[in-house]
């Protein structure tokens, strides 16, 4: 459908981002909500969470030719994490400046800050958690 323009990789990556959203807005609503975090704390731990959710589901799927496993799961995943860490803080910054602005619910803010995140995710773990161009 898309004549093979995006890489089948970014494709699944994206596929797998979308089950870290609704990780994402779990997590938030539980941190938020139930735990009374202010937003930018449950931000941070939303991010967090989901981010490790969609390492440990990547590394399965959309990374099984070089899949981690052991010890080199949990280096993969706090490398990924620092690599990433770039993007989770453009996310919760994107998305406070929204929050904070009161030009948007805090859904919408949520999720400006996850498509600014995105882009580098992807970019940055291919290369240097699954070392792949």
């Amino acid at each position: 459908m898309l004549f093979r323009s995006v890489p089948r990789r970014a494709l699944s990556f994206a596929l797998v981002g979308a089950t870290g959203i609704v990780t994402h807005l779990l997590l938030f609503s539980f941190a938020h909500k139930l735990l009374s975090f202010d937003f930018e704390h449950a931000q941070i731990l939303a991010v967090i969470g989901a981010a490790s959710s969609n390492f440990l589901i990547n590394n399965s799927l959309t990374f099984r030719a070089q899949q981690l496993s052991g010890i080199a799961l949990l280096i993969g995943l706090i490398r990924f994490l620092l690599v990433t860490s770039l993007g989770m803080a453009a996310n919760v910054g994107v998305s406070s400046a929204f929050y904070h602005r009161g030009s948007a619910e805090a859904l919408l803010a949520i999720f400006a800050g996850i498509a600014v995140d995105f882009v580098w995710k992807y970019a940055a773990s291919s290369r240097f958690v699954w070392n792949t161009p």
